[in-house]
């Protein structure tokens, strides 16, 4: 496909199923405005994602990483960001599901004693209901697996 013009757009506006066209109409709202405007939500949510790296270096030391956005025509949102800590990977991540927001955070490292792996998950969903799991993991030998 070469570049597009209103007619070859229309065109293809006629062959989405019916059940795309309320997301693309979404979509499509977006670009009203050039350069499109971030929706408010998801202004929100990458501030806050920004709060929680400011928090987490404050907190304990440092966090170097990269963050990102994305947002589909649905509404739906998520910021992450990963990187590394205290030797250990995390990844922070804030998402906007159907209306809903969430935010988990993954760890993985290594004990003390350098014989266990570490994986930690919290996950922070609607009316402040919390989960959070951490499993262990033997380390038999200290050969990494090929790849």
């Amino acid at each position: 496909m070469g570049m597009p013009d209103r007619n070859s757009l229309h065109q293809l506006v006629d062959t989405l199923p019916e059940a795309a066209l309320e997301a693309v109409a979404r979509a499509l709202e977006l670009f009203q405005t050039w350069p499109p405007e971030m929706p408010r939500h998801a202004q929100n949510m990458k501030k806050r994602m920004m709060e929680l790296i400011a928090e987490r270096t404050a907190r304990r030391g440092g966090m170097s990483g990269v963050a990102s956005g994305s947002l589909t025509g649905d509404g739906n949102c998520v910021w992450s960001a990963d990187g590394s800590k205290d030797g250990a990977e995390v990844a922070i991540e804030l998402r906007r599901f159907r209306g809903h927001e969430f935010q988990m955070e993954r760890r993985l490292g290594v004990s003390e004693d350098k014989r266990k792996l570490l994986y930690a998950l919290l996950i922070k969903g609607p009316g402040g209901k919390e989960g959070h799991r951490e499993t262990e993991f033997d380390i038999v030998d200290d050969t990494p697996p090929a790849l």
